[in-house]
């Protein structure tokens, strides 16, 4: 899956996708006459087409096939979400979602959500203001009034970096702005909101400070160098210092995260996977600063990330003692 900026050649597969959602995802919570007014089939084109031109559009596409689409304007109204109707449950909503929220200049967002798509909003962390009865055609269709405050902050070039680097390789990921998480025991609160584990991270060298290694370990797994040592074939190793963690991966204590091998563009870095989290399906981890956190397929840091940065990996199996 691909999000791509809105181009008017999507168009009429869009005006298919909304149509055929409408009237099969929306068809538990509206009546057959609802859906039909909501959904005619009979769309201007030409009122779509400048409204998405005019907004901040985007569209998700699998195989050149569009499968989601999304769109917000200036003052933070996210207008429409919809993903095709045999794709659903797969993180399309919330990739576009996720692009829309970051690149608003808007400090809220808000969305009139329908009732099937109220829980999703929901887990987002968007506050319902009010139920509404909108009436088309005569018809009344029920919709809530949603609203959610974006935390602004000002973003560093390293952090920035990250999201542009995942962009370009094609990596759906879902981010959450947070005070500044140093420990483990804040990171499990931010689990909850994030929907995926967050890995154990640590920085580690050998005495010499000749060798430098990046471990992934499960939050709850407690690291005891005797056992990593033996299978890599190396000394005892300890912690590496703030220098070093600065120098080849561009980070600071309490954010070190498998994204700061892209700055080590010379490989001085050995990464060291737990054999427990490659049966993830997704992870999280922070984008070099410890005040967002982001979640993406463990496949794709595997088969997309590393390549990219030019870094393999050690699978090693550690006890849980």
């Amino acid at each position: 899956m691909e999000i791509r900026r809105y181009k008017s050649a999507y168009l009429e597969q869009m005006a298919r996708l909304f149509y055929e959602t409408v009237h099969s995802v929306n068809k538990k919570d509206y009546s057959d006459l609802q859906l039909d007014v909501w959904a005619s089939g009979d769309i201007d084109f030409e009122v779509w087409d400048i409204s998405f031109r005019k907004h901040l559009s985007y569209v998700a596409v699998e195989n050149d096939m569009v499968i989601g689409f999304g769109d917000i304007d200036d003052t933070g109204y996210l207008d429409r979400l919809y993903v095709h109707k045999d794709f659903q449950g797969r993180g399309v909503a919330t990739a576009i979602c996720d692009r829309l929220e970051m690149e608003t200049p808007a400090e809220s967002v808000a969305v009139h959500a329908s009732v099937t798509a109220k829980p999703f909003f929901e887990k987002r962390g968007y506050e319902t203001l009010r139920g509404q009865e909108v009436v088309r055609d005569g018809v009344a269709l029920k919709n809530y009034v949603m609203k959610k405050a974006l935390i602004m902050k000002t973003r560093s070039e390293t952090e920035t970096a990250v999201y542009r680097l995942l962009e370009r390789e094609n990596i759906v990921f879902f981010r959450i702005d947070h005070e500044a998480a140093a420990t483990m025991e804040i990171c499990a609160e931010i689990e909850k909101s994030l929907g995926a584990p967050i890995c154990k991270n640590l920085f580690l060298c050998n005495r010499q400070q000749t060798d430098f290694y990046l471990l992934m370990i499960p939050s709850g797994k407690a690291f005891k160098t005797k056992y990593l040592s033996s299978q890599l074939g190396c000394a005892r190793l300890s912690f590496a210092g703030e220098e070093q963690m600065s120098e080849y991966l561009g980070i600071r204590p309490g954010a070190v995260s498998p994204m700061g091998l892209m700055n080590d563009r010379d490989g001085k870095v050995r990464l060291i996977i737990d054999r427990d989290l490659l049966s993830l399906d997704t992870f999280g981890c922070h984008p070099c600063v410890n005040t967002s956190t982001v979640s993406m397929k463990f496949s794709d840091l595997l088969e997309k990330f590393l390549p990219a940065v030019c870094h393999g990996y050690t699978v090693v199996t550690l006890p849980w003692v």
